[in-house]
């Protein structure tokens, strides 16, 4: 798994850092949200772990661009605030997870396994058209002859669409 570790303060990101590369994780760490985003376009991420108040690009924005670009990485934001309104501020960014500073590593461990596992089970994208059948009694879903499998709310939110 690769993380991008996104914070400016450095003994915070070197001990997360020392912590993750311990876990056989290999890590790319960033000062800022600007800097992020740039390591973002250039490398593939299978996760990034971004404080919220940063110097030039905060956390806020840096997950605003992820989302814009790629709604699926998931992403955990360790922030030093345990304001609960501050917590909620970037609760409409499908943020996967939240861990408040000083970092309990025994939670973020979790954290990351349950944001990689709901990426495993997110679906990418599917192309809706005359090659498409739905069979809801037998909750099928067909896409060019290949069997989709649903569950009973993916099948009522299915429906709803079409």
């Amino acid at each position: 798994m690769r993380i991008l570790v996104v914070d400016d303060d450095k003994n915070f990101r070197h001990s997360l850092v020392l912590y993750l590369t311990s876990n056989s994780w290999k890590v790319d760490e960033a000062v800022d949200g600007l800097q992020g985003w740039q390591k973002l376009k250039n490398n593939s991420y299978d996760v990034v772990i971004t404080d919220i108040e940063m110097p030039g690009v905060d956390g806020l924005s840096l997950v605003e661009n992820i989302r814009a670009s790629n709604a699926l990485i998931p992403i955990v934001i360790v922030p030093a605030h345990t304001d609960k309104d501050y917590l909620l501020r970037p609760a409409h960014l499908q943020i996967d997870g939240y861990i408040t500073k000083p970092l309990n590593f025994k939670k973020l461990k979790t954290t990351l396994a349950r944001a990689v596992s709901r990426l495993q089970h997110r679906v990418q994208a599917i192309t809706i058209s005359k090659a498409v059948s739905d069979h809801p009694l037998e909750k099928e879903l067909r896409v060019d002859d290949q069997e989709v499998s649903l569950g009973n709310k993916e099948c009522l939110l299915l429906e709803l669409l079409l």
